[in-house]
């Protein structure tokens, strides 16, 4: 969805509200992460004394895979983002706006790039949870395994030996 701020830009105390979908291909998840169902986003554009901001929320669900022991599962995010926009820059090294050359603004664009980056790099099914025992697999949170935990790696051996 792109936007035609110009009258925004220009008119102060203006706002114009938006709302629009951000379909699965549009937002570039890794593999083993999807959406159940499209983000929905909702916001606004405001012209507050001459400060142009975009304020949005974006809801979905992701369907993952723990990363500690692969059990498919589910969460549900709500992301808010503010940005300030401005038509041009006067310092080339300021990252704190958003260009808008030309007045118009991919909000599709700019919140996938929003949500790709909120999104946590480690998903889990729970808080606690132990992964797979690392010599045969079994789900630690199901019990013990049984296997020995303290296996020392041959390579670090000699240091246990001078710790001795």
């Amino acid at each position: 969805m792109v936007m035609d701020l110009k009258s925004v830009f220009e008119i102060s105390g203006s706002c114009e509200k938006f709302s629009c979908e951000l379909s699965p291909e549009e937002l570039a998840l890794p593999e083993d992460r999807e959406l159940e169902r499209a983000v929905e986003i909702e916001g606004r554009v405001t012209n507050t004394a001459g400060i142009v901001e975009i304020e949005y929320v974006a809801d979905f669900c992701l369907k993952y895979h723990c990363d500690r022991c692969l059990k498919e599962g589910k969460k549900k995010f709500s992301f808010s983002f503010r940005h300030t926009l401005t038509m041009e820059l006067n310092d080339e090294n300021d990252d704190g706006y958003i260009v808008v050359g030309n007045g118009m603004l991919d909000v599709t664009e700019l919140s996938a790039e929003d949500i790709i980056l909120e999104i946590p790099v480690l998903l889990l099914c729970k808080s606690g949870c132990k992964g797979l025992c690392q010599k045969c697999g079994a789900d630690l949170n199901e019990g013990d395994c049984g296997c020995a935990v303290r296996e020392i790696d041959p390579r670090l051996q000699k240091l246990k030996d001078l710790l001795n």
